[in-house]
């Protein structure tokens, strides 16, 4: 089962918190494409719901940037939230990821919630990476073309988990 985007967002921003490292909206877009790159590598089935768009820094999900908009360059000391229909009030989104799955996203995330937001751009911009391929197109490329889950896969079974040598 695919997770709200929101949802796994907040998981990062928890494990930031907890190693006591910021995260900015550039970088929680990246950090979330790469462990939904290796957890669909891996499970051969997609972490996130909602697609990464290629946009000019690299893949975004639109839904996190919008949440996290009003932080602009800033470090995000919030956590992504939704409508709760039954009391009309916002709530934090929270979610109970099964045992293996988190006990294989976290040190995921951990690896590159420790990389500069900048890096993390270079690396998705890896030539014939999926950002790559779709972004860097012959017809003109603008802001919401949609990175598919067969390329993003492709990639990431080609490349090996965080910590290796590759660079993906």
């Amino acid at each position: 089962m695919a997770y709200d985007v929101r949802a796994i967002a907040n998981v990062v921003l928890d494990r930031a918190e907890h190693l006591g490292i910021s995260v900015t909206n550039l970088s929680i877009n990246k950090i979330l494409y790469f462990a939904h790159g290796h957890f669909l590598a891996h499970f051969n089935k997609p972490l996130l719901r909602e697609k990464a768009e290629a946009w000019e820094f690299g893949p975004v999900y639109r839904e996190i940037y919008r949440q996290f908009s009003s932080f602009e360059k800033k470090s995000i000391n919030a956590r992504a939230k939704k409508l709760d229909v039954s009391s009309g009030k916002m709530v934090e989104f929270s979610i109970a990821l099964p045992p293996n799955e988190l006990k294989f996203i976290a040190p995921v995330i951990d690896f590159y919630i420790r990389i500069p937001a900048w890096k993390l751009v270079e690396l998705s911009h890896e030539p014939d990476g999926p950002w790559d391929r779709i972004w860097n197109h012959l017809s003109p490329s603008n802001p919401g073309m949609i990175i598919p889950d067969d390329l993003v896969a492709e990639y990431f079974r080609q490349h090996e988990s965080p910590g290796g040598s590759s660079s993906a």
